[in-house]
């Protein structure tokens, strides 16, 4: 092989190997974790449970302007234990023991679950310094279940 050719690939493969060091870097660096991989047969199963127990919850009356602290506190905790009621069905589905990816994503589900709770807890205070930042502390779990749903083709099973 001619020495420029095999210097051209070197320096194709040297960029390619700067590109994935750079991405590496920077999930880093920006603290962003792969989606986990769900099995596509379990995905299947998880998304058909998901949609059926969607489908079995009503959608719930918008609150008024005027609702209280107290009734907002209850609407998430509704909410709560119907994603606990989910979780526990897909925790039940053959293999899901046996699948890594799932289960740690829905260990990461009863993290967001345990956060509504502890958000309707200072709801229930009517102060936005403890119900503000304890809602706040759901956006980045919500958006990574919300990823990896998607990723896994279980678009239901997002919260």
């Amino acid at each position: 092989m001619p020495r420029t050719i095999r210097i051209a690939l070197i320096a194709v493969g040297l960029s390619a190997l700067a590109v994935l060091w750079a991405m590496g870097l920077r999930s880093y660096v920006m603290n962003e974790s792969a989606p986990y991989v769900v099995a596509p047969e379990l995905a299947t199963q998880a998304e058909a449970v998901c949609r059926e127990m969607k489908s079995q919850i009503p959608e719930p009356a918008p609150l008024s302007a005027s609702a209280t602290f107290e009734e907002r506190a209850q609407r998430v905790e509704a909410g709560a234990e119907s994603l606990q009621a989910m979780i526990a069905r897909l925790r039940a589905l053959p293999g899901a023991d046996a699948s890594y990816g799932f289960r740690s994503w829905l260990d990461e589900y009863d993290g967001l679950v345990k956060i509504g709770l502890d958000y309707a807890i200072a709801v229930r205070t009517g102060d936005p310094k403890k119900y503000i930042p304890a809602g706040n502390k759901g956006d980045r779990p919500q958006t990574l279940l919300v990823r990896d749903a998607k990723f896994n083709n279980m678009p239901s099973c997002a919260p």
